[in-house]
Parts: structure tokens; C-alpha cells; sequence
């Protein structure tokens, strides 16, 4: 009787574990817009972040912020720390490695015409730049070729686009 119902249980578990959906577990390739690029989030600090993804390939300085630059094993990327805090402000993806969560046909590369039928309404429209402020992601374009050439991730609300 014990291992009918230690089975039951076991059997249970496995079907919990298959009909859990994909999203839950974070994927380390996914982008997910004012939140996270991988296994990494915003405002993780330099420390969870070089735990996560190890020693960026480069440190310097901007604006008062810390840049740290990875390419490799992690795709072209670079992350923007609030230099006083070490709190991670802004990604940037450079290569197709990633792609957006909600939508993955969108990563580097991607036309303009997919990212608007994606997300129709950006706040900023323009030949180099789609924002969307309330998503927390902004997609850089190539102007000669209309297609996405970065992807920054940021808290919503906090475009540096916007202004």
C-alpha cells in the first residue's frame, strides 16, 4: 500500500513537472522586456551578475556608469550599472544569441515591419529608433537596412529614447 501511494505520488510530481509551462523556467537565450535578458535581471548587482555569467571580457566607464561587456559564450552584450550602487541598469544585446520572449522571431536582425506587428503602438517611432517606454525595451535599427540592430533592455518608465 506505502509504495502504491509513494508511485501515486512520484507519478503526480512527473506530471506536474511535464504541463509546466516552458515560461516558467527562465531560458537562458530569452529576453524578457523591463525585466531580464537570460538568467540575468535588472537590478541584480555586479556580484550576482558576474556570479551568473562570470567575468565580463571588459570594464569601463560612462556617464557614471559601469560598463561591463561580455561576447562569447553569452552573445554580444553589454550591461549598465549604476556606478554608486552596482545595481544593473540597462542591457544591450548586439547579436541574434537572444530573442524576445513574447515574440522570438524579434532579435538582432529582425525587420522593422516584424517588431511593429509584434508590438503595434512604440512610443517612439523613428528611422533609428522604436521604443517602447512602458515595455522597458528599445530596438535600435540600421536606418539603411530597416532591420534590428540592438536591444536594450530597461526598467519601463525609464527610456533613455523617450527624451
Amino acid at each position: 500500500m506505502n509504495q502504491l501511494r509513494s508511485l501515486s505520488i512520484w507519478a503526480v510530481l512527473v506530471l506536474l513537472i511535464a504541463l509546466t509551462p516552458a515560461f516558467a523556467v527562465p531560458s537562458t537565450k530569452m529576453i524578457r522586456p523591463g525585466a531580464s535578458v537570460g538568467l540575468v535581471s535588472l537590478s541584480d548587482t555586479t556580484q550576482m551578475v558576474e556570479k551568473t555569467w562570470g567575468k565580463p571580457r571588459s570594464i569601463s566607464k560612462k556617464d557614471g556608469r559601469d560598463i561591463w561587456v561580455y561576447d562569447g559564450k553569452m552573445g554580444r552584450v553589454s550591461l549598465s550599472f549604476r556606478e554608486k550602487l552596482g545595481i544593473l541598469a540597462t542591457f544591450t544585446c548586439y547579436d541574434s544569441f537572444y530573442s524576445v520572449a513574447d515574440a522570438p522571431q524579434i532579435k538582432v536582425g529582425a525587420p522593422r515591419e516584424d517588431v511593429l506587428k509584434a508590438f503595434p503602438k512604440p512610443s517612439r517611432d523613428n528611422p533609428s529608433h522604436l521604443d517602447y517606454n512602458d515595455l522597458g525595451v528599445h530596438y535600435s535599427l540600421d536606418p539603411r537596412t530597416d532591420r534590428v540592430d540592438a536591444i536594450n533592455v530597461y526598467k519601463p518608465g525609464h527610456s533613455e529614447w523617450a527624451k
